[in-house]
């Protein structure tokens, strides 16, 4: 296959993926049966930050031991934010929220970096599309997609 088909056809897995968040994301904190075998974990910011509470580290830590007990999945992570603020400041806000949570996962609980993969979308392609606080509460998020080694990484890189 291509690089190009490739790419394209993980856009469009991520974009699936995205979208079936948006379905899921104001009633579960974690998602099961998502497509390709993959389950979800949310971790949610306060507006403007990406800064991460003890229950986030918890939940991260939670995610990092499953992964270091089933060496054939991989984490997909994927930032966002709200629509509050300008474009490109909530580009580098939901940078900084995929990295912290990488981080997190990575460097504070050990799991291998070869098995994360980062990627962002800032304001783009929001969960939800409401312009109100229970949208904008739910855009202010990442999430951890877990998934088998052979089908993960959903970033298009």
């Amino acid at each position: 296959m291509s690089k190009s088909k490739s790419r394209g056809t993980r856009s469009l897995a991520a974009a699936a993926l995205i979208g079936l968040f948006a379905a899921h994301a104001a009633t579960a904190q974690e998602t099961k049966g998502l497509p390709l075998d993959a389950t979800a974990h949310f971790v949610y910011f306060d507006t403007g930050s990406h800064a991460l509470s003890p229950k986030d580290e918890g939940q991260i830590r939670d995610v990092a031991a499953m992964m270091q007990s089933m060496p054939t999945v991989v984490a997909t992570i994927i930032g966002k934010t709200d629509s509050v603020g300008s474009a490109d400041f909530n580009e580098r806000l939901s940078k900084q929220r995929a990295d912290v949570v990488f981080g997190s996962l990575v460097y504070d609980n050990k799991v291998p970096q070869d098995r994360v993969e980062v990627c962002w979308t800032g304001e783009r392609l929001p969960f939800m599309s409401a312009a109100d606080e229970t949208a904008y509460a739910q855009n202010r998020v990442v999430a951890i997609v877990i998934s088998k080694a052979t089908v993960g990484h959903f970033c298009g890189r």
